[in-house]
């Protein structure tokens, strides 16, 4: 997992053995080369933060975990996609980190061009998906 500190690596490893689920709360669409998430990214964030399901859960659980795995196409220099991917991933956790509560955990992973979301459509896998992984 590049990015993330040998501590931020044993915490992940920790919530995923004590995982009891893991849900796909939201996909979002990232072009490449942008600084900030457009105002039309926003609305798709929105089940991530405000649903009463996970507002419930950041209220009971003492330690739900937020994942962000952003994604790039297959075209292009291996190395660049994964640049890319991690900038998606970084861009969609920073809104993340600024709407949940200040200790709820947010990982930000970059997967580069494997594990594509959709392999078929190059322009469907310019995105970032948000986990939530629940004890």
């Amino acid at each position: 997992m590049k990015g993330l500190s040998l501590e931020s690596r044993e915490s992940l490893i920790a919530s995923l053995e004590a995982t009891r689920k893991i849900s796909k709360l939201a996909t979002i669409p990232v072009q490449f080369g942008i600084q900030k998430l457009p105002p039309t990214a926003l609305p798709l964030l929105k089940p991530a933060v405000d649903s009463p399901d996970v507002r419930a859960l950041l209220e009971k659980s003492p330690s739900p975990v937020f994942v962000v795995l952003g994604y790039a196409d297959s075209s292009g220099d291996t190395s660049k996609n994964l640049t890319a991917s991690q900038s998606r991933s970084d861009l969609v956790a920073a809104v993340l980190r600024e709407k949940l509560p200040r200790k709820t955990p947010v990982y930000s992973i970059a997967m580069g061009s494997s594990h594509l979301p959709a392999p078929d459509k190059l322009e469907e896998n310019r995105v970032a998906e948000v986990w939530l992984i629940s004890p």
